[in-house]
């Protein structure tokens, strides 16, 4: 179970495998997270009944989570190098947004031209208040900042375009803050006074806030290496035996957390069910499934390192196919794992070949070349 000895305690590719957990955990809360996401059609859910079927779909809300622990882990490691100055913290952060929506981009031109002549779903959402108020709510949108604005958005997912563009906002404030008076306190003046004097009651599903803390703690994961000190860890001296205790432990640990996840009400711990639940997930997945010794072991995770890295395309694509395209052949499955699997499957070839166009058309140097030009307005640093 123990990773190669010249393996980084959190790579990359580590990285890409638990994006590619939190994309299969996002396919199963859209799609059975509530019974109104699947009412008038019907399923067999052995060996569960639907109410517990619901509630574990609904765990896996906390797929959010692990991609705002992965932003808050890798923004830091990137901003600690590339951020000092003002004008060096402004250029990074501008670097950040062309690199989080470059991509969505690309994808939304396509979505909202194919629903504006087919479905003429944009009519309806945009331009109910006349073409010039509805051209600005397009363009909020494109730009990953209309739940900021609360403005209307294409589909209700694309709030979290505005949390990613949050995200890379506080990390430098979050450096800055630690530097100044330590993690502990810092944690205090981030969650615990706004929670007393702020938050008194859950922020809401979509509320950015709500995920602040899985950013925090990736943030902390990376400063203090803590990835690395898990795979260090021993509870015994025999090697092969202190591999057996921890992942007993590490099984206990998660299944006792999913069991707290569901059965306490998320409004009451929002900080559990979005901050430390999600955490325990992640370090049980990289200490113990996506390790590089085995067959079988380095098979799952090429699997999910590969759903990892289109991550952000199925993000942007299944909900297309969920609501509009292809509801009643994915919801006329029996089985909710072959509505769930056909979905990602879909989607995930959809981005392949969109992935394809890109290259073809040089999309990504448009992007980088648009890049370039704008933090060319930025003084050079000395």
């Amino acid at each position: 179970m123990e990773k190669s000895k010249s393996a980084v305690a959190f790579s990359k590719t580590d990285s890409m495998c638990i994006k590619g957990i939190a994309i299969f955990m996002l396919m199963c809360i859209h799609c059975f997270g509530s019974a109104s996401r699947f009412e008038g059609y019907d399923f067999v859910f052995w060996p569960f009944d639907e109410k517990t079927f619901i509630q574990l779909a609904y765990y896996c809300k906390s797929c959010v989570s692990i991609f705002a622990f992965i932003s808050g882990y890798g923004l830091y490691l990137s901003a600690r190098k590339n951020t000092g100055s003002i004008n060096d913290t402004n250029k990074w952060m501008l670097s950040r947004y062309f690199k989080t929506m470059g991509g969505f981009w690309f994808v939304y031109v396509i979505a909202f031209a194919i629903f504006f002549f087919y479905k003429e779903v944009p009519q309806g959402i945009f331009f109910k208040d006349g073409i010039v108020r509805g051209t600005v709510y397009v363009l909020l949108d494109f730009l990953g900042v209309a739940k900021m604005f609360g403005t209307p958005r294409l589909n209700d997912s694309l709030w979290y375009m505005s949390a990613a563009l949050i995200f890379v906002m506080f990390v430098p404030l979050l450096i800055k803050l630690t530097d100044k008076i330590g993690w502990i306190s810092s944690f205090a003046v981030v969650f615990i006074f706004p929670r007393l004097l702020i938050y008194n009651e859950f922020p809401g599903v979509i509320n950015t806030y709500s995920f602040m803390t899985a950013v925090f703690f990736g943030a902390l994961f990376a400063r203090f290496d803590i990835f690395k000190k898990i795979d260090e860890f021993k509870l015994v001296k025999n090697k092969n035996l202190n591999e057996i205790v921890l992942f007993v432990i590490g099984v206990i640990g998660l299944f006792a957390s999913i069991y707290i996840w569901i059965r306490v009400p998320y409004k009451i711990l929002w900080e559990y069910h979005f901050g430390v639940a999600p955490v325990i997930l992640i370090v049980f997945c990289n200490r113990f499934i996506f390790v590089r010794e085995g067959i079988v072991r380095r098979g799952i995770s090429g699997i999910f390192a590969f759903l990892g890295k289109y991550s952000m395309n199925i993000f942007l694509f299944h909900t297309l196919y969920r609501e509009y395209l292809l509801k009643d052949f994915l919801f006329g499955m029996k089985y909710p794992i072959l509505t769930v699997v056909s979905l990602l499957l879909i989607s995930l070839v959809t981005s392949i070949v969109f992935e394809f166009m890109k290259k073809v058309i040089k999309y990504n140097d448009f992007v980088s070349f648009l890049e370039k030009k704008a933090l060319s307005l930025f003084p050079a640093s000395n």
